[in-house]
């Protein structure tokens, strides 16, 4: 009779998916990508960082960089002081090594825009979550324990790795 996998036996998580997804606009130039600036922002200012990361690009053509919020949003309102925008600016010029003029422009609702890096990475992980639990509950041993024992799966999670 072949031996069987022990029940303990572990599922593998998929792979992390990509954070990046395809944008409307080009998001690399010479000396960096729209990604790379929002990672450089959140290391050296969190804060700035993080409000990027919920706008859309709209346009990279440096010198100038456009970037979409929705109309009346706190994201968008943020940019309102010009210390705020010129430190933004600066952190730019450092990053790309050269002059950045940024405009920061309200987008309309109902209006398509390119994905916010916020909203690709949260939708990067919920599809790595579903994969997860797909290749779980298909897991030979997982579907014999299921037919043995007559239950459901519930729930699935990743054991967190130090």
């Amino acid at each position: 009779m072949p031996e069987e996998e022990p029940l303990a036996a572990a599922v593998e998580p998929p792979p992390a998916a990509p954070a990046t997804a395809p944008a409307a606009a080009p998001t690399s130039m010479p000396g960096g990508t729209w990604e790379g600036l929002v990672e450089h922002l959140r290391q050296k200012r969190p804060s700035v960082g993080s409000h990027l990361e919920h706008g859309s690009l709209l346009e990279i053509d440096l010198p100038k960089l456009v970037i979409g919020y929705p109309k009346g949003s706190f994201h968008l309102t943020y940019w309102d002081d010009k210390e705020t925008l010129d430190g933004l600016e600066a952190l730019a010029k450092e990053y790309f090594g050269q002059d950045v003029r940024v405009k920061m422009q309200a987008i309309q609702p109902g209006s398509e825009a390119p994905p916010t890096l916020a909203a690709t990475r949260q939708e990067a992980a919920a599809d790595q979550k579903k994969k997860m639990e797909e290749d779980a509950v298909s897991h030979p041993v997982v579907k014999s324990a299921l037919d043995i024992l007559g239950g459901e799966v519930v729930s699935v999670s990743q054991d967190k790795k130090n």
